[in-house]
Formats: C-alpha cells, structure tokens, sequence
C-alpha cells in the first residue's frame, strides 16, 4: 500500500555499491617520526611543568614567610 502523500523516490545507490576497496587505501596513512618526536617532547615538557609545580608547592611553607606587624595607634593630638 501506497501513501498518497508519499511520491516515488528514485535514489542512485551505484556508488555506495562500489567493489571492495584494497587494503591499502583502507589502512591508515602513517604518522611522521617528527610529529611522533615532537609529541612526545611537549607532553614531557607539559610533566616537568607539572612536577616543578607540586615541588614548589611543597616547599611554600619553607620560601614563604609573613609577618605581621600590627599598626601604631596614634592618640589624636588635642589643638
């Protein structure tokens, strides 16, 4: 059964259909060692980053030293 307000839909599924593709288009394209190399290098940099933070943060307490010295209240002179 047809729907009346469904017309007919002609749809060119030829290139859907293609032949199996070879094994070497399918296989993904191959990274270059630079990339890999320069990778690698920003994500140690990024952990160094990283460690010296925790290390400084740690240590806070041995840099860091406040002292508070109170204000000198002075008495309003009489005129």
């Amino acid at each position: 059964m047809r729907l009346p307000c469904v017309g007919w839909i002609d749809i060119d599924t030829s290139p859907v259909n293609s032949p199996q593709q070879s094994a070497e288009k399918l296989r993904s394209p191959q990274v270059p060692r630079s990339v890999i190399v320069l990778m690698i290098i920003i994500v140690a940099s990024i952990a160094l980053v990283a460690i010296f933070a925790n290390v400084q943060r740690l240590r806070r307490g041995q840099i860091e030293t406040i002292v508070v010295v109170p204000a000198s209240s002075t008495t309003p002179q009489p005129r």
